[in-house]
């Protein structure tokens, strides 16, 4: 982001230093607890590092009150928190009272005292540290824009700001690829509960292009469906495909929540939960856990040379199921685990030499080998380090209900470093401490918000992918807008520190993102039709698979 260059501290000439724009969109749903108002606005805060300039352009209408006050506040870990005001009190000089629709222009020297409120130039130090702070929150929806009423004198409407996305010359965001869909593949297509890779084939889990085994592949040379030879589930569903050598070469993991396998005309013995395909045949695994009862396979991953495969286990009481083998030995994590609501886990992850898991769980407790217990609270997520359980900053949840859980998991480096992207449905840390609306991120110490985020919803899937800007993070779930009402039909790409629309989205139920060895990135579910039709190139029905492919915009 150019606009930040010089507050990052990278050496740039000072004249190249453009002004910085932070939007956010003014609504009572936006306040802390939410108030119901049809109130509603947008502001505009656009700040010169060079002469040091912050203007605000704010358009507010129908607020069931009159205007009392209005500030920005700072700063928070970011939405959904509150925080003292940061700038004059008791309102922003010339800001519009005693009315319920209006406009209000005005530009601040933020090296001035008087630009701010005197308690927070007090609480960080030095007016310099006032602004820098400031420039801060506000580029990462640590800051908000509130409107005070007669109505609601804590607040009736309010923006969380954010930076917008990336600029060019400080004002014009950096056009983004043109992207366009390929949906000859969803002709009649299917239903589809996962997607995954090998070689150079897209494995398929659920029936789909005619045949109904459960499983299929698509060549990715010659867009052909086939069969996994003879290969069929005897129920249930496929949740993971995982490429893993267990000593003997390669071989493709089917992973899943099934009872059985067929192959050759017969069932396969042990074949609940996770068979191997090398390709021509498909066989079992020996001493697979998941071949007992009533343990259920949802996702897989590889780690520390080990095929992780990961579920749920038993019935009255449920329990969260983890195992890994070497491709001899099986080691496996389940009674110990512990959770109010059928403990579950959907997804794993390998990040700074730990493995990662998430799914609906709360604790795990663990003889310590004297007789004692070691008790690992982290709700919801949690790493494991090859000799014990640790916790991922208390973990994530939802507030108010106890429903909360991870669905996908993602190691990515936004330019500052590598860290672990945490996706699912949950609005908060585990202590309520700070914000996390449906994506969190995890440094190794810290939890911390991405971008505005996605009110409550499912975000399914998490994946690296360039469209041709640069690595960038991807999602896709049931979410339909971020948490400020922007419309996001559930595919998102993160840029900056926000999350917009990708390629006008996608229908109903999009289940897994993966991206394939041509550049495109695929997207597999239950949906029925992708994109925006006369906008976007390819946009159309499209059952369970569609491709997207992106080219420079000129």
């Amino acid at each position: 982001m150019l606009g930040l260059l010089l507050l990052s501290g990278l050496a740039i000439a000072p004249a190249m230093a453009a002004p910085v724009v932070y939007t956010g969109t003014l609504l009572g749903s936006s306040e802390v607890p939410p108030v119901t108002s049809p109130g509603r606005g947008t502001v505009t805060v656009t700040y010169d590092p060079i002469t040091r300039a912050m203007t605000h352009n704010v358009g507010f209408s129908t607020l069931l009150g009159t205007v009392t006050a209005a500030h920005v506040h700072c700063c928070v870990a970011g939405p959904g928190n509150n925080a003292g005001v940061a700038t004059q009190t008791p309102t922003l000089p010339g800001f519009p009272s005693g009315i319920s629709s209006g406009t209000y222009t005005s530009t601040f020297d933020m090296s001035m005292a008087s630009s701010y409120s005197a308690s927070f130039v007090t609480s960080q130090g030095s007016v310099a540290q006032a602004e820098a702070a400031l420039i801060d929150g506000m580029g990462r929806g640590g800051a908000y824009f509130n409107v005070h009423s007669t109505a609601f004198p804590g607040g009736e409407i309010r923006a969380d700001l954010f930076e917008k996305p990336v600029f060019a010359n400080g004002f014009e965001p950096i056009v983004q690829p043109l992207c366009g869909w390929n949906t000859a593949l969803g002709t009649p297509g299917g239903s589809l509960n996962t997607i995954g890779r090998w070689n150079n084939e897209l494995y398929l889990g659920g029936n789909f292009g005619g045949i109904n085994a459960g499983v299929a592949r698509v060549n990715l040379g010659t867009n052909l469906i086939s069969s996994l030879g003879t290969t069929e589930t005897t129920d249930g569903f496929v949740g993971a495909f995982v490429p893993y050598n267990a000593g003997s070469g390669e071989r493709l993991y089917v992973i899943g929540a099934f009872n059985g396998v067929r192959f050759g005309g017969g069932e396969l013995p042990d074949s609940r939960g996770v068979v191997a395909w090398d390709g021509t045949t498909t066989t079992t695994l020996p001493g697979s856990p998941y071949a007992q009862p009533l343990h259920f396979a949802q996702t897989g991953g590889r780690w520390n040379n080990n095929l992780v495969i990961a579920g749920a286990a038993g019935a009255a009481p449920q329990k969260a199921l983890l195992t890994l083998w070497n491709g001899i030995t099986w080691t496996k994590f389940s009674d110990e685990f512990e959770g109010v609501v059928a403990p579950v886990i959907f997804a794993v992850e390998s990040f700074g030499g730990n493995l990662y898991f998430a799914g609906r769980f709360d604790r795990i407790r663990l003889p310590d080998g004297i007789g004692g217990v070691v008790v690992t609270e982290s709700r919801n997520v949690m790493g494991y380090n090859g000799t014990g359980f640790f916790s991922v900053g208390g973990g994530v949840i939802r507030l108010s209900s106890i429903q909360g859980f991870g669905m996908s998991l993602k190691t990515f480096n936004d330019g500052t470093g590598d860290a672990l992207y945490i996706g699912g449905s949950f609005n908060s840390s585990a202590d309520g401490s700070v914000s996390l609306p449906g994506v969190a991120r995890w440094n190794g110490t810290t939890l911390t918000p991405v971008g505005q985020g996605f009110p409550i919803s499912q975000v399914r899937s998490l994946e690296v992918y360039d469209d041709g800007s640069g690595p960038a993070l991807f999602a896709a779930g049931t979410f339909t807008a971020d948490s400020q009402a922007a419309p996001i039909r559930r595919l998102a790409k993160l840029v900056g520190n926000r999350w917009i629309q990708v390629a006008g989205g996608v229908g109903s139920n999009p289940s897994r993102l993966i991206v394939l060895p041509d550049g495109r990135l695929a997207v597999g579910g239950s949906f029925t039709e992708v994109g925006a039709v006369g906008t976007v190139p390819g946009s159309g029905p499209s059952s369970g698979l569609a491709m997207m492919n992106c080219v420079p915009n000129p």
